[in-house]
């Protein structure tokens, strides 16, 4: 998905569509992996087609219902470097969705003691970076 920007303007809207309805079957890593895309697409194309500006945000509306459904259920599933790759690209889309945010940082809570270093560095950054204290 990173990669679809560049030379494939219209690809990248129609493959955000196409990931979105299948929010569901994606595994934790998936909806990190998928998410980390985005971000990546956000940082090197600041600003993107308008069409793909708003298939970003419907995608995001979307991952965050997901996530945020059933009081964050999925999101306990999620391990360590899904957590933190999760936190770091809502932020770095400009999307620190602030209830997200804190399910994401209590499920780092619960699993802390499994973080290595980089993973640590890397929710700190999100939490600081949304604002959150």
């Amino acid at each position: 998905l990173a990669h679809l920007e560049h030379g494939g303007t219209a690809l990248f809207p129609t493959a955000l569509c196409a990931m979105q309805s299948k929010l569901s079957q994606l595994d934790p890593q998936g909806m990190a992996n998928t998410l980390w895309a985005v971000a990546k697409l956000h940082t090197a194309c600041p600003s993107p087609e308008p069409t793909t500006q708003l298939a970003v945000r419907n995608f995001l509306t979307a991952l965050c219902g997901v996530l945020k459904g059933q009081n964050g259920g999925a999101l306990r599933r999620f391990k360590p470097q899904d957590l933190a790759t999760t936190a770091w690209a809502l932020v770095s889309v400009g999307y620190p969705d602030r209830e997200l945010m804190l399910l994401l940082v209590e499920q780092a809570q619960t699993k802390l003691h499994e973080f290595k270093p980089q993973e640590i560095a890397r929710m700190s950054w999100a939490v600081s970076a949304a604002g959150l204290r």
